[in-house]
């Protein structure tokens, strides 16, 4: 019976891998998670805040849950909380390297802010 589906990897990705899948859902979280933090220092609902960036209430809340969303609609966001872009964006993640002795990931840094 033939294999379907993506091979099994027995080695961890490398710098540069061509192969390597990225999944956005992390970051996509990450934003929500800031979403939800400025909304809830303004003092403002979920229904406030989509109102007054122009989003539907339901659409609102899967983005604070980590639905994907353009640009276009995180600057919307931004502008109705009154923050730049960049400050809603202004977030790290867990920072790794590839050792090429050891051939593991190590970790380097955690810059993510724990509240938030």
């Amino acid at each position: 019976m033939g294999h379907f589906g993506p091979k099994r990897r027995d080695k961890p990705l490398k710098l540069g891998d061509q192969n390597a899948t990225v999944s956005y859902k992390p970051l996509y979280q990450k934003v929500g998670q800031r979403i939800e933090y400025f909304r809830k220092k303004k003092r403002m609902t979920q229904e406030q805040l989509a109102e007054k960036a122009g989003l539907h209430r339901a659409y609102f809340w899967d983005i604070e849950q980590g639905r994907n969303i353009s640009i276009r609609t995180a600057y919307n966001i931004a502008r109705a909380l009154e923050i730049k872009l960049s400050q809603l964006l202004a977030f790290n993640f867990l920072r790794f390297r590839y050792n090429w002795v050891t051939g593991r990931q190590e970790y380097l840094a955690r810059t993510f802010p724990k509240s938030i």
